[in-house]
């Protein structure tokens, strides 16, 4: 497509960012309906995403998966190596919050309009239930440092976590105050934030 924008725009009904050949990557946007696919492992963390899901209900369809709930009853266990989904596996797009979306692109900007799709992905995002990133040291075997549940800030705070991670690992400390962000917070009560990212 021509030019249509420089920044990524994130709107209610359609989001999109252009790519330097033309392209344009379009997802629904704010406010989007979102489908949760859950099994028997969705009950160890029940208190944690059911009163998240309670809030934005209006856009969350929760829908049992079959197959992963039978992977469990046979393995007869919710946790271990062979019932982490493989690749193939990734959830399959939702084409037709993708396909309106389109057209709410082509409302905001004409030139969008007779826009065809190509692809239509979907994906997983790791997220924790306060929507803050997990950052720690010591919290597994051999001195374990993890980093996880960066769900959209990753790429932006990539930098200082390099740096924050290189610490950890090599020193066992860093500079930077990490404990708002550590595992161990999830012992307690869980914040429900607001808005999530």
């Amino acid at each position: 497509m021509p030019p249509l924008f420089g920044p990524t725009v994130r709107a209610f009904g359609f989001g999109a960012r252009q790519r330097p050949d033309g392209r344009v990557v379009v997802s629904a946007g704010l406010g989007a309906r979102v489908t949760r696919r859950v099994s028997l492992y969705d009950l160890h963390g029940l208190r944690y995403w059911l009163p998240r899901a309670r809030t934005v209900r209006r856009n969350l369809r929760i829908r049992v998966d079959h197959r992963q709930v039978l992977r469990e009853l046979w393995q007869r266990r919710t946790i271990g190596p062979a019932l982490v989904p493989s690749r193939s596996r990734e959830p399959l797009a939702d084409k037709g919050s993708v396909d309106e979306a389109l057209v709410r692109l082509a409302q905001v900007f004409p030139a969008a309009t007779g826009a065809v799709t190509r692809r239509y992905w979907g994906g997983l995002v790791d997220m924790t239930p306060d929507g803050l990133p997990v950052i720690d040291h010591r919290c597994g075997p051999n001195g374990f440092t993890v980093l996880s549940g960066l769900c959209g800030h990753g790429l932006a705070i990539g930098p200082v976590l390099g740096e924050i991670a290189a610490d950890l690992t090599l020193d066992g400390t860093t500079r930077r105050s990490i404990e708002p962000f550590r595992l161990a917070r999830f012992d307690g009560e869980v914040a429900s934030p607001e808005v999530m990212i």
